[in-house]
């Protein structure tokens, strides 16, 4: 028998409750680097642009979220490392990130969209995509 309606919605909040806890950590853990993410730190006359090509091509790790809490955490720390490996830029983050959610994580974030607005939601920034 299919899960019932209330169960999905129960599991998307608990989702969403472990993705704010872990984003608001990893903000505090990696806060001191945050400043230099997007830069390519060679000072050139043409930095690279990070297109979702290349941020794609540097392979993020998918996010299905039926993984737990402890794969939750690899996986933000994956993803930290594919934008400073890509020169994500701050504002491209979100955008790249919810590209690599698949299923219930995919679920999640479409509805966030629906509920902030696709405009709102794809213009948060990366340190504060955390529900709150």
């Amino acid at each position: 028998m299919p899960p019932r309606r209330a169960t999905v919605a129960n599991n998307n909040t608990d989702i969403a409750a472990i993705l704010a806890q872990l984003v608001t950590q990893l903000t505090q853990v990696n806060g001191a680097t945050n400043g230099n993410h997007g830069t390519n730190g060679g000072g050139g006359a043409n930095p690279p642009q990070c297109t979702f090509k290349h941020f794609n091509s540097c392979n993020p790790t998918m996010f299905y979220g039926t993984e737990g809490a402890t794969c939750l955490l690899q996986w933000f720390e994956s993803i930290e490392s594919t934008f400073l490996n890509s020169d994500c830029l701050d504002n491209l983050r979100v955008r790249y990130a919810t590209r690599v959610f698949q299923k219930r994580a995919l679920t999640w974030w479409n509805g966030e969209k629906r509920n902030r607005g696709m405009d709102v939601a794809m213009a948060l920034p990366w340190e504060r995509s955390n529900g709150s």
